[in-house]
């Protein structure tokens, strides 16, 4: 009899439990996800075993046909029963990411690996996932597989000569291979002077010295090349001159990158801080500085640069490879893994390439040969990281000569917010809005008015001029949208209003240009003549200044009172319209 009393109570509260779970899954297909977790939870502590198995069902469904959000919902109730399992935490990490919940993410990705932490896959999207990586499972260890062998920091090149060490290599052989062939003949006479006196002792060991004289090496070692290098830089310092400071920071900045790549902390981090001292106008110097401290183990101070250098571009490529291979030296795999993924997807964007100029360089060059859209791709990755006009204007013209005009209209527009007087980028703006006028016109010739208005508007998104505010309005007139009528019509009237006002202050500036003019030829007739138009145009404290001074010199005192008499009749006009103007524009606040 309890048997079977027990029995129904199951059957009852695995009913339930259906119940709750259909409910969710209704909430769920309604996109009310938090509504639908609390029916999945009630369904779950009502029969674990049955709702779980459906729960897995479901979260498979949703996972394999990309709706990552309904499954991320179900995966975070499905989580309390299978905790221990690592690969459907790394799961959930995945989908945390993907919806951009990058701390949850992080937690199931460590989740994962406190269950197992041979788990790659949890790693390596760990890493992916704190640096912002969209990449997942076996495709981040692939990406990383190439850059993670690289053992020593990535430098910049030389500056001035890019083979300055070649040079300088050269010039210590040749000097080195000059005093072996002295020293060589020195010996060959001694030596000879030696067997004319028949003491073949001697003569024996200067043949033999010689012998190991002509086995020596001439190649120049690092010491040799250092000591070049600071012979350089004293003989710059002591000349004083501009052009020999222009040279003596090329010396220096060549030799810290010497030092560093020998190895040489010390020698560089001298030489740097005298640099960054100097206000030393080339790249990388902080960088240099961060790689020559943890030459000599300063690894506070070496982060602390980087973390400096990548909060003012988070983009750089030397900055995340090389703080990546700095983590990795140090023996810190997790950072070291974030930071090379990061420099390993910004080098697959720009082919490889590290340095700005370089990419610059090379997407000049496809833009001459007509590779266009290889050049755009290389310039998009130039102003993601750095706001250099010059790029812009390039990305604008591909973009005009592959047609797409709006995106131009965009990039032109870039510009102007960080050179609003561009006359350039205001001319490219124009010529775009005369294309888009053109089309306008051509499809309102052909009939086809939704097209020629489509036109007009993007003619008008790229200048707002009043000749094509009035021909657009027209157009929605003529397909009966008065609404879109009068709200142009009534911008066309305050910018023809503007376009007049400018129009005037223009020929008053002309007035007063032509005015003193006339003053500096003495000619005070017609400098009066223009100076009087203009005044009558406008009130002008400094106008009237120059008639006054004009009408009082040549003793015309009636010409006087009368110019003092319009003088105080504009200045209360003025004042008059300028308290109508304020009274106008408060009532239609208050409106």
């Amino acid at each position: 009899m309890l048997n079977t009393f027990s029995k129904k109570r199951e059957q009852k509260t695995a009913v339930k439990a259906v119940e709750h779970y259909q409910k969710a899954v209704k909430l769920l297909n309604g996109k009310l996800f938090k509504q639908a977790m609390i029916e999945f939870n009630h369904g779950l502590k009502l029969d674990p075993k049955n709702i779980g198995i459906r729960l897995e069902k479901e979260f498979k469904n949703y996972h394999d046909s990309g709706e990552t959000e309904a499954a991320f919902s179900i995966g975070g109730i499905l989580f309390k029963v299978k905790n221990k399992n690592y690969q459907f935490a790394n799961q959930l990490g995945n989908c945390a990411r993907k919806l951009g919940n990058y701390k949850s993410a992080n937690n199931f990705y460590r989740h994962a690996l406190k269950i197992n932490k041979r788990f790659e896959n949890a790693f390596y999207n760990l890493a992916a996932s704190m640096g912002k990586v969209d990449l997942y499972d076996e495709n981040v260890k692939s990406t990383l597989l190439g850059i993670y062998k690289t053992e020593y920091f990535i430098l910049p090149e030389y500056v001035g000569n890019k083979e300055v060490i070649k040079t300088i290599s050269t010039a210590l052989t040749q000097k080195k291979e000059k005093d072996k062939a002295d020293h060589l003949k020195s010996l060959q006479l001694e030596k000879d002077e030696m067997e004319q006196k028949h003491e073949f002792v001697k003569a024996k060991k200067i043949a033999h010295d010689m012998k190991l004289l002509e086995e020596k090496a001439d190649q120049p070692k690092p010491e040799d090349v250092i000591d070049y290098f600071l012979q350089n830089i004293r003989e710059q310092k002591s000349l004083g001159t501009p052009e020999s400071e222009e040279d003596l920071m090329d010396s220096q900045y060549n030799l810290a990158i010497y030092a560093l790549k020998n190895g040489n902390g010390p020698l560089a981090i001298e030489v740097l801080m005298e640099l960054i001292e100097k206000r030393c106008p080339f790249d990388y110097v902080e960088m240099l500085l961060a790689i020559a401290y943890s030459l000599i183990h300063k690894r506070e101070k070496t982060v602390k640069i980087f973390v400096k250098l990548l909060g003012e571009n988070r983009h750089n490529r030397y900055y995340n490879v090389n703080l990546g291979l700095f983590y990795k030296r140090s023996g810190n795999r997790l950072l070291a893994a974030k930071y090379l993924l990061i420099g390993a997807v910004l080098l697959g964007k720009s082919d490889g390439l590290y340095h700005i100029s370089d990419l610059i360089r090379i997407a000049d060059e496809h833009n001459e040969n007509g590779a266009l859209k290889k050049a755009l791709k290389l310039y998009q990755v130039v102003i993601s990281e750095d706001n250099n006009l010059d790029v812009y204007f390039s990305i604008g013209e591909i973009y005009i000569a592959l047609e797409l005009y709006e995106k131009a209209m965009v990039t032109y527009f870039k510009v102007l917010e960080f050179d609003s007087e561009s006359e350039k980028a205001k001319m490219q703006l124009k010529k775009i809005h005369d294309f888009f006028c053109q089309k306008g016109e051509a499809f309102f010739q052909k009939g086809v008015f939704n097209l020629s208005v489509k036109n007009y508007e993007s003619a008008l998104r790229a200048q707002r001029l009043s000749v094509t505010l009035k021909t657009t309005a027209d157009i929605y007139k003529f397909m009966k949208n008065y609404e879109k009528y009068d709200e142009l019509m009534a911008e066309y009237q305050k910018i023809k209003d503007k376009e007049e006002e400018a129009q005037k202050e223009a020929t008053r500036q002309g007035y007063i240009k032509k005015g003193k003019a006339y003053m500096k030829k003495k000619d005070m007739r017609k400098a009066i003549e223009n100076f009087e138009l203009a005044f009558r145009m406008k009130v002008d404290k400094d106008v009237f200044v120059f008639l006054a001074s004009m009408y009082k010199g040549m003793k015309r005192t009636l010409d006087m009172e009368n110019l003092l008499e319009r003088w105080n009749k504009m200045v209360e006009y003025e004042e008059k319209m300028k308290k109508y103007q304020k009274e106008e524009e408060r009532i239609k606040a208050n409106q």
